[in-house]
């Protein structure tokens, strides 16, 4: 299989969420936190702001989203996971146009999806006969992607001669928002020197792939493995961390 080589100590010091600076707050330390930029065929159209959170025994992750061009919409989404990565509780809920809702919770045999299409629907019970260990990717949330790749590094990268080797995977991963599972391959493609607002930086780039969609990941080793950039060539879509 195809694989690349990132520096040892660069990725030795890679947990779940990674070793990075962390500030204290009420509840838990804030392992990351920022807005991206989503921008369609050079246009600005929307924004995403999240937070990740450590807070011992579980990692929790918040995102919004806004679209504010064509139809304007909102949706929010808080990810609770183990701090192995398992998924403990999720939760979407869509705030406007509409106020569909869902969420997933774990049990013994199965991850379960509870499903409302909007507040006057009954609640319709999806089970997936798969693990908890199985991340979850849902539209429109980059976050996500984040962690997916936080993940990956973490569990595909071996050292080697004194440089750690990391090799492609695919995996099955749960999209509550299609009410589906779905199967994504991600790659490491090289290191890539790429000027972004400004600053000149060396990223790890990375190719997603998720039902023949290609996704290009650009993440900084300099800073944690935190996504700078995401790029989806089909639907001119850029995806930029402020």
């Amino acid at each position: 299989m195809k694989s690349i080589r990132i520096v040892l100590v660069v990725l030795s010091s890679l947990s779940f969420l990674l070793a990075l600076p962390a500030k204290d707050t009420a509840k838990g330390k804030v392992v990351d936190s920022g807005t991206f930029e989503i921008v369609v065929d050079g246009k600005r159209v929307g924004t995403e702001t999240f937070n990740i959170q450590d807070r011992g025994a579980t990692n929790v992750t918040t995102s919004q989203i806004k679209v504010i061009e064509g139809t304007k919409a909102e949706q929010a989404s808080v990810l609770e996971m183990s701090s192995a990565g398992d998924v403990v509780h999720y939760a979407w809920r869509e705030i406007s146009p509409g106020k569909a809702q869902t969420s997933l919770d774990v049990t013994p045999t199965s991850v379960v999806q509870h499903i409302m299409m909007s507040e006057k629907d009954k609640q319709v019970d999806l089970p997936y006969m798969t693990a908890a260990s199985t991340m979850v990717l849902d539209d429109n949330f980059f976050i996500h992607r984040q962690l997916l790749v936080w993940r990956y590094l973490r569990g595909n990268c071996t050292a080697k001669e004194g440089k750690q080797a990391c090799t492609p995977v695919k995996m099955g991963v749960l999209v509550p928002a299609q009410h589906i599972m779905a199967v994504i391959s991600l790659e490491p493609l090289g290191m890539e020197k790429m000027t972004i607002k400004g600053v000149e930086r060396e990223l790890l780039h990375l190719k997603l792939m998720s039902d023949d969609v290609e996704w290009g990941i650009w993440a900084d080793p300099a800073d944690g493995f935190k996504i700078l950039r995401f790029y989806l060539p089909s639907s001119k879509t850029e995806v930029l961390r402020n």
